[in-house]
């Protein structure tokens, strides 16, 4: 299901060197696609959107604009990393930001919520006689056990084998936290002691292409370092990486994708 939530709108985001360069380029319509796509960036599940023709002819239906103008813009947007793409798919490190700080303050106000009612519930507690068990008052049975465990119809997640933190912890590329710990959670136990198993191998693979100088840099691999989310996504820990190195990071390596 899309999100159809607000997103923060920098009101001064025109004065961005790269979205002003874009602005000179393509006028109005630079600016306009740009914020187009972050709009339907923020709407997907996984926030992000597969590259193919038809993404490209639904701008064009939204927008009013040529195709080929479409892709000329989002070109610039990669090569001035106002956008990004791994494997085919599109994605923001703005939109990954906004997500993570709604979703961090969703589960605060939802943490004081439950505060809330807790003290609520100790104080009428604390005004209550207790009454001792009778007929009518029968001590907790299994089977309401069972059903106080469920939420609107569903069973709580419990007992997951890897705890979230082990995995964010030694992925050690912090970025989009709640949305990484809800697709952790929805993994089985299976998938998630391989993907523990391979991550220290995909960062040793990484550290073995930097250059001997850069080999000690965390923030030189997390360059390459796919995000938490994508990671799991894409179930990265099934790759069968080859010994190569890096791809560059050109301007025509990144848009040649949409080639």
């Amino acid at each position: 299901m899309k999100n159809t939530q607000y997103f923060p709108h920098d009101y001064n985001a025109r004065n961005d060197p790269a979205i002003s360069i874009l602005i000179s380029e393509f006028g109005a319509a630079g600016y306009g696609i740009y914020w187009c796509l972050i709009e339907m960036l923020h709407e997907e599940e996984d926030n992000r959107i597969l590259v193919k023709e038809l993404f490209y002819r639904a701008i064009c239906v939204k927008m009013m604009i040529d195709a080929e103008q479409v892709k000329a813009i989002v070109g610039r947007c990669l090569e001035y990393e106002l956008l990004q793409v791994d494997e085919g798919y599109l994605y923001s490190n703005r939109v990954l930001r906004n997500v993570e700080k709604r979703e961090k303050a969703l589960e605060q106000r939802s943490a004081a919520g439950r505060a809330s009612a807790e003290s609520r519930r100790r104080k009428a507690n604390s005004t209550t006689v207790e009454r001792p068990l009778n007929e009518t008052q029968q001590p907790f049975n299994e089977s309401q056990r069972t059903s106080t465990n469920k939420i609107k119809g569903k069973e709580k997640k419990e007992n997951i084998n890897i705890p979230f933190d082990v995995f964010w912890d030694s992925y050690d590329n912090k970025v989009g936290r709640a949305a990484s710990q809800k697709k952790w959670e929805k993994l089985t136990d299976q998938e998630r002691d391989l993907a523990l198993q391979d991550i220290p191998k995909y960062i040793e693979w990484l550290i073995d292409r930097l250059p001997d100088h850069k080999k000690g840099l965390k923030e030189e691999r997390r360059k390459y370092q796919n995000y938490p989310l994508k990671y799991l996504n894409g179930q990265h820990w099934l790759d069968e990486r080859a010994p190569v190195s890096l791809p560059p990071t050109t301007p025509a390596h990144r848009t040649k994708i949409l080639q």
